[in-house]
């Protein structure tokens, strides 16, 4: 079973990492680290791993990313694809209403616009944002970049309702808190680090202890 308490506690444990986790987060390239120091989260619920051998966290997190785009590439295919359609489709009402001064009319059509294209994406990336994790796990684990894509593995861990709850309630305490860093970057420079890194460890604490637990059955 999950600790959840645990897990969300876990990124706020050792006050030394959570600097160098922010530090690193804020560096382009270099915050490659830091998405291969959370896959290292996974492996336990004790005490963190320390930032040691850099150079195998950044090749980790590089494979990772790419794992994560390879996942995403079917929808964002489909996306910019029916994004092209909807420009089309809410694009010529708003240039004719331009065209006569009508701003109710052009108002409405970019709003219409806007909530497509944010159901679409929902729609779209909601899979791959459900599948993504285990793939992860599964390459860190055996630490071979194929098995990320072994779906029939994937899949009959994902559609389980051990790792659904884990996914569920990771969704549950990520999006409110890295809103609210999102929110606070506005008045206070790179204060959305925090969020993002303290989600990522406990992210893939709670999907490393779920995987481990379905391994066991």
């Amino acid at each position: 079973m999950v600790d959840y308490i645990k897990a969300f506690k876990r990124p706020f444990t050792n006050a030394w990492n959570l600097l160098i986790g922010c530090v690193f987060e804020i560096v382009p390239l270099v915050n490659f680290i830091v998405l291969g120091y959370q896959l290292e989260c996974s492996k336990g619920t004790e005490a963190l791993p320390e930032w040691k051998d850099l150079k195998e966290l950044f090749i980790k997190g590089v494979l990772a990313f790419v794992i994560l785009v390879l996942y995403m590439l079917p929808a964002l295919l489909i996306f910019f694809t029916l994004s092209a359609g909807l420009i089309v489709l809410f694009g010529l009402p708003a240039l004719a209403a331009l065209k006569h001064g009508d701003l109710s009319v052009l108002t409405g059509s970019l709003a219409l616009f806007i909530l497509a294209e944010i159901v679409l994406a929902f729609i779209l990336f909601l899979p791959s944002s459900f599948l993504t994790p285990v793939a992860l796990i599964a390459y860190e684990r055996t630490r071979r970049f194929g098995e990320a894509f072994n779906f029939k593995a994937i899949f009959k861990k994902a559609f389980t309702k051990e790792y659904f709850t884990a996914w569920l309630v990771v969704c549950l305490y990520s999006i409110p808190l890295t809103l609210v860093g999102l929110v606070l970057s506005f008045f206070i420079p790179f204060v959305s680090v925090l969020p993002a890194y303290a989600v990522g460890v406990t992210a893939y604490t709670v999907y490393g202890e779920a995987y481990d637990g379905l391994e066991k059955k």
